[in-house]
């Protein structure tokens, strides 16, 4: 199966959990959790191979992020809850990934002179994944 195969099934899967699913916020967290690590592990992969990313690569981090904070709008009355403010860490980390993304992309030269800050920063969202499932689990 192809990256774009799978990102469109994350992202299929993204929408009809908040369009079909009742709103159960355990449950649209978790898939959002999916499709950030998703993105940012293929980013990683892409970073790994020293491909810089294409326009495509960009749009296709872009949306989950979009999503991400629709999400936390939608859900701004869970505030108090440990797993709510560890998604807003998620959230705010892959942003971080994006940008960098973004900033390096525009050459070979400054993609391969960036690229293990964009590996780091794809760490720190792996990171942030792992305490929000962690939180989620004390039904925090």
């Amino acid at each position: 199966m192809t990256w774009r195969r799978i990102i469109v099934a994350f992202l299929a899967v993204v929408v009809l959990a908040e369009v079909f699913v009742p709103d159960r916020y355990e449950r649209v967290i978790e898939v959002h959790l999916d499709v950030l690590d998703g993105m940012a592990q293929k980013i990683d992969g892409i970073a790994a191979m020293g491909r810089r990313p294409s326009p495509n690569d960009l749009t296709e981090l872009i949306y989950p992020l979009t999503r991400a904070r629709q999400f936390t709008s939608k859900y701004e009355s869970e505030g108090g809850r440990e797993s709510y403010r560890e998604f807003l860490e998620v959230v705010g980390a892959y942003e971080q990934l994006v940008a960098a993304v973004d900033a390096a992309r525009g050459t070979d030269a400054s993609w391969q002179a960036t690229r293990q800050i964009v590996r780091d920063q794809v760490r720190v969202v792996a990171a942030r994944v792992v305490a929000t499932r962690a939180a989620l689990a004390e039904r925090s």
